[in-house]
């Protein structure tokens, strides 16, 4: 083999050889930046859960904080035990889903009341 010959065969395995070193740091520096981005968003999302976390913890504690407050109580009597004031007119809606519930509620306490009162009949 000629010296030119033997030149230009080992110009064009340099030149390969830096093609696909060159082709595999490019997809490196790829991979590398798409796995960033990613971080980026995983990081935003658990920023945004602990902002939520935050407020949620605050408005516990201040829940906890005023647990003993009349205004408290009424409101936890009113929403969640269904509860009135003797002076007070309550009209149910019975074609909404709060109304239906309600209305299922108070006629299963009329029934356990009935059964318990039926019981005691029974014994005496």
């Amino acid at each position: 083999m000629s010296k030119k010959k033997k030149s230009s065969r080992l110009n064009l395995i340099w030149s390969l050889s830096m093609f696909f070193i060159i082709t595999v740091f490019v997809f490196a520096l790829y991979y590398q930046y798409s796995i960033h981005i990613t971080l980026r968003e995983q990081k935003q999302d658990v920023e945004v859960a602990i902002a939520e976390a935050k407020a949620e913890s605050a408005a516990l504690n201040k829940q906890y904080e005023n647990q003993n407050s009349p205004e408290f109580i009424e409101k936890i009597a009113r929403e969640e035990l269904n509860m009135v004031y003797p002076s007070e007119l309550v009209y149910i809606n019975k074609n909404s889903d709060e109304g239906k519930k309600l209305l299922n509620s108070i006629k299963r306490s009329s029934t356990k009341a009935k059964e318990t009162e039926n019981e005691t009949t029974y014994q005496e």
